[in-house]
């Protein structure tokens, strides 16, 4: 026995004969139908309260089987009758917009947003501090204080007044530490804009106290290994590179810090010295092949 459900007339307006389909889907005796079928349009009504509008869905193309099932004629109005969504009136552009219900937006758009929060705000009137001029400037760009108001990029330019040394407002002294040592200014060194470069401490007083400059290889050794104890008489001495690198390997920090205490550290300084420039030790040259440390 056939299934009744099988039992179809043709949709095709043309034909509209009995036919018996294959599935309980078909709308169609033949494929010819089929195709004039899917070239007819057909009219439906907008689904959304809010529009109710005439569309046309079907006829071929783009819009073909699967366009016949739709509700709404446009993106606008199925966002609109979403169930989880309601309309909105935009407090800045009164117009009607659908956001989430979990959501509580006033405006439709980031757009009414920036603009709404800029006619809340009143813009101030200044006047720069270089042509006079008077312009707007948010409240949150006025410069109080010390600081001067302009116009534009170019009256800022012409206006800016740079200052060095003393009159600069983070001016420190003309000191600062590098290293472990105290930079000062020396007087001796000038640049063609008329400021002093900068000189560690310690070589500026063993250059003063000897009266004549660092020759090249010449360096200043601190007696005691403190960097900022800087008396030329006790705790600076002037030597070169392979003398300094002796005394260092003679003694270690201990050691100094024990004779600096019973105050004979700069005679032995001084007597090594003496000792490697007489020829007396190290004849040879200095060299850690025969070093021989100093016994407390």
């Amino acid at each position: 026995m056939s299934n009744p459900n099988l039992h179809k007339v043709c949709e095709n307006p043309a034909c509209s004969k009995p036919f018996v389909g294959q599935k309980p889907s078909a709308k169609y005796c033949s494929k010819p139908c089929s195709g004039v079928g899917r070239r007819t349009s057909e009219t439906k009504i907008c689904e959304a309260e809010s529009c109710k509008k005439p569309f046309d869905v079907g006829g071929g193309g783009q819009r073909g089987r699967a366009a016949r099932n739709r509700r709404f004629c446009s993106p606008k109005c199925a966002s609109s009758a979403h169930p989880g969504r309601k309309p909105r009136i935009c407090e800045f552009c009164k117009k009607t917009f659908f956001r989430s219900t979990q959501a509580q937006p006033k405006y439709c758009s980031r757009a009414c947003v920036k603009a709404s929060h800029n006619s809340k705000r009143q813009m101030i009137t200044l006047a720069c501090d270089k042509c006079g001029v008077e312009f707007e400037r948010w409240p949150s760009q006025r410069n109080e204080g010390n600081k001067k108001n302009y116009c534009s990029g170019k009256c800022r330019a012409a206006g800016r007044v740079y200052t060095r040394g003393e009159d600069h407002p983070n001016w420190t002294g003309g000191v600062f530490f590098r290293g472990g040592y105290k930079v000062v200014r020396d007087p001796r060194k000038v640049k063609l804009n008329g400021d002093s470069s900068y000189t560690a401490e310690h070589i500026l007083l063993a250059e003063e106290d000897r009266g004549l400059p660092l020759q090249p290889g010449e360096l200043v050794h601190h007696v005691n290994m403190v960097k900022l104890d800087n008396d030329p008489k006790k705790n600076l001495r002037i030597m070169n590179d392979a003398e300094h690198k002796a005394i260092h390997y003679f003694y270690q920090t201990e050691y100094c810090r024990e004779h600096d205490e019973k105050g004979d550290l700069t005679e032995i300084v001084d007597g090594l010295l003496a000792a490697m420039r007489n020829k007396e030790l190290y004849p040879n040259g200095y060299g850690r092949q025969n070093n021989v440390r100093i016994s407390t």
